[in-house]
């Protein structure tokens, strides 16, 4: 259920991105012409962008050890991130307000050498990292 949270969210910022350019764009057009080119190609990589999204959320996963932290994502490319639990520094967990209203938030994970940043998590898994980490030290 969280992932179809978040997946919204990250179309809508999408979209609103692409519809302010778009909004930039289209007074010049009467002066240039080719801004239309310009206007389409950005509405085409919003979409995909869009489409996108949804299958990264889908093949995003965490999973936690008690030696390690594991984070395995990429739609084309497969990238696993590994943090030793051990290694674990401290965890910040932010939101924003529209974040918060979702019951979304972000953490960052600092480690020796590493900082991890995961977007978009639920609350309560998002405390479970920040818990595990603390335990941790």
């Amino acid at each position: 259920m969280w992932k179809k949270r978040a997946v919204a969210l990250w179309r809508a910022r999408t979209l609103a991105l692409c519809v302010l350019l778009c909004a930039l764009l289209i007074p010049l057009t009467p002066e240039y012409p080719p801004i239309w080119l310009a206007v389409t190609l950005l509405a085409g990589a919003s979409a995909m962008a869009c489409a996108y999204i949804r299958l990264y959320a889908h093949t995003f996963s965490l999973r936690f050890t008690p030696e390690k932290i594991e984070i395995l994502s990429g739609v084309f490319f497969r990238r696993s991130i590994l943090l030793p639990a051990q290694d674990t520094i401290f965890t910040d967990l932010r939101s924003t307000p529209l974040e918060r209203r979702l019951g979304l938030c972000r953490v960052r994970i600092c480690g020796r050498g590493k900082v991890i940043r995961i977007f978009c998590l639920p609350r309560t898994q998002a405390e479970k990292i920040q818990h595990h980490a603390e335990e941790l030290l």
